[in-house]
């Protein structure tokens, strides 16, 4: 019944969109990324709060954040921009553009699933486990309100959800948000942009340093091991070893990984292996169905900061 008024009070309003659904936590498993993602910001308002720390539970249990990482690597392998000049679009996109706020959430979802107990104060965290500086987190935090600042200006000037800073408001955003000339402004908010940017990259490099188990492999100080025990579930091994070579080496490439050479002898393996799957799939490749599949290998992930 209150769930209805609620609904009905929001719903009166003209151009007010809620998104809402029923999700039993019993099936956080088949969620998608997105849901999962978006519910790690989820707060405690009232009611059971069992069922609140239960929520946050099953998502950390379900959720790795090596699956964000694939994530930022699949758009930008699939964008086929580059990402360095996109930074600097003349017309930014605020919400999804690269050293957007969707950057700043990736970073915090990161650091978040990294941490082994739920924080109240993510970037005091931060400090304290030595992953930020005082000043990186003071920017950091800046640079968020600028964005949020900016995004809402937008959507009130536009009467409409609107995340792309169009030439036409340019003039006008720089006037009312900073009383600065346009070129002066987007000089200021390329540099907000460049910090979300190195704050979403220092969390990616902090996840692949682990460390972090998949199956027999330990990703641990950048370097993946094969455990002493991987002999017993050289399958599984294969696996997480297999995943390595097929979604985590472009990230490699921009964050160095290592490998021992065990690990190696078992890629080599995985390779053989995968070349005589293809011939089972239609076109000669497999299924890009990176989260799913991440989610599956990283059912044994128990990261920790």
């Amino acid at each position: 019944m209150a769930f209805r008024l609620v609904m009905d009070v929001f719903l009166s309003f003209r151009e007010v969109r809620v998104g809402y659904s029923y999700r039993p936590v019993s099936e956080v498993s088949t969620w998608d990324l997105a849901t999962k993602t978006a519910l790690l910001d989820a707060r405690h308002l009232i009611g059971d709060a069992f069922l609140t720390e239960s929520l946050e539970f099953q998502l950390r249990q379900n959720l790795s954040p090596l699956d964000l990482v694939l994530e930022v690597q699949g758009e930008e392998e699939g964008d086929g921009s580059d990402r360095a000049s996109s930074l600097y679009s003349v017309e930014p996109n605020l919400k999804e553009g690269p050293g957007s706020l969707r950057d700043l959430h990736r970073g915090r979802w990161i650091y978040k699933l990294l941490m082994a107990h739920p924080e109240k104060d993510l970037m005091a965290a931060l400090e304290r486990r030595g992953h930020l500086t005082a000043p990186q987190s003071a920017e950091v935090l800046r640079a968020a309100e600028w964005f949020w600042q900016a995004r809402n200006w937008l959507h009130l000037v536009t009467g409409k959800r609107s995340d792309v800073l169009i030439n036409n408001y340019q003039d006008r955003i720089a006037r009312e948000l900073g009383g600065l000339e346009s070129q002066q402004w987007l000089s200021a908010h390329y540099a907000h942009a460049e910090t979300l940017t190195a704050f979403r990259d220092s969390a990616v490099r902090r996840a692949l340093q682990g460390p972090v188990r998949l199956g027999g492999v330990l990703l641990d100080n950048g370097t993946l091991r094969l455990e002493p025990e991987a002999g017993e579930r050289a399958a599984t091994a294969c696996a997480a070893a297999a995943l390595r070579s097929l979604w985590l080496g472009p990230v490699a490439g921009r964050f160095p990984t290592s490998c021992s050479s065990a690990a190696s002898a078992s890629m080599s393996k995985c390779a053989q292996s995968r070349s005589r799957s293809l011939k089972r799939w239609p076109g000669g490749s497999l299924p890009r169905r990176r989260s799913s599949r991440c989610s599956m290998i990283f059912s044994e992930c128990s990261p920790t900061v």
